[in-house]
């Protein structure tokens, strides 16, 4: 179980208003969370309860967008490593999509913390480039490709060598030269986009962001459909970008 906190905005001139704080819990199949719902008056709230309630927290604490002030003793949630997995279901679909022939994917990681996602990748492109930091950690890959696939990835020692890349995949960043990047600061899994199933959604309290529910859900449950959940644009099909490419096999 997991606890979600969102504000109750109160008129601060009614002085029969108190800043109370309430809890109650609700099912979203699987799982359970607790929502927690803190009267805000005049901008401030029942910290002292709060704390209470949040002390033994065990699965994670996720905030409203517009809570005021979330308590610094207070860790909050991060789901940047399910946000990641968001996006590379997002990329993999995307690149089932595409014809390989003259398929060229590119694979920004520097740090050689993508080696288990890689032969999958290598398998859909006709050629794939790897710009690392760290080529020492995909000398195993590249013959293990070979052996599977009969192709290898290409170590790349410098960012203009990507240049030829129909599609990026980056989770860390990376400056596009004009191709689709998918990961922090290109395409990647917006939560505005996100399907999730409806029995969820109806459960789900105002403001607060899918993912980060999701990611808790998922931390909560282990439930493998949240693994392979991905943005509704990409699993609509609908074209951000055009690439000049083929959407056939």
């Amino acid at each position: 179980m997991f606890d979600v906190v969102t504000p109750v905005f109160s008129d601060s001139r009614n002085p029969f208003v108190r800043k109370k704080i309430y809890c109650s819990e609700k099912s979203y199949g699987k799982g359970s969370f607790r929502h927690i719902e803190a009267i805000i008056k005049k901008g401030k709230y029942n910290s002292h309860k709060l704390k209470r309630l949040l002390k033994n927290s065990k699965s994670g604490i996720l905030f409203s967008l517009y809570f005021p002030g979330v308590p610094s003793w207070v860790q909050v949630h991060n789901s940047d490593s399910y946000r990641e997995i968001l996006t590379y279901n997002a990329f993999m679909l995307y690149l089932s999509k595409l014809s390989r022939k003259g398929l060229i994917v590119g694979i920004y990681d520097l740090d050689g913390e993508l080696l288990q996602k890689i032969p999958v990748i290598v398998e859909y492109a006709e050629k794939v480039l790897i710009r690392t930091d760290n080529a020492k950690a995909f000398k195993n890959l590249c013959s293990k490709t070979i052996a599977d696939f009969g192709a290898s990835p290409i170590i790349c020692k410098n960012d203009d060598q990507l240049k030829e890349c129909i599609t990026i995949f980056s989770t860390g960043g990376y400056k596009g030269f004009g191709s689709l990047v998918f990961g922090s600061g290109g395409l990647c899994a917006d939560q505005a986009m996100l399907s999730l199933p409806e029995p969820v959604l109806n459960v789900i309290p105002p403001d607060i962001d899918k993912i980060d529910f999701a990611s808790l859900m998922y931390a909560d449950t282990g439930n493998k459909f949240l693994l392979s959940i991905v943005p509704a644009y990409v699993k609509d099909g609908i074209n951000l970008i055009n690439l000049n490419q083929k959407t056939e096999k």
